[in-house]
């Protein structure tokens, strides 16, 4: 795999598919690996179910995930796309 991009056959027609070539799986796990706290982790109990608190840096991605969603719906409401 090239520059995190898959290259085999399959990624090809996905990427036909898609509009773009996705990212290979190892590299969006990398990139993902980066919102998580491993502190957070230490709350989890020792049975059951667990969903950590929100990281820092999770937030920090859902806040531009936010301004994106109203930037582009301010835009539609102007009559941009």
């Amino acid at each position: 795999m090239c520059g995190g991009h898959g290259e085999d056959k399959e990624d090809k027609g996905l990427g036909a598919m898609l509009g773009y070539t996705p990212l290979a799986p190892e590299t969006a796990s990398q990139w993902l690996e980066r919102f998580h706290d491993e502190r957070l982790m230490g709350e989890r109990p020792s049975q059951g179910s667990f969903l950590p608190r929100e990281s820092k840096g999770l937030a920090g991605l859902r806040e531009v995930g936010r301004r994106v969603v109203h930037a582009y719906v301010e835009g539609v409401k102007r009559g941009k796309k």
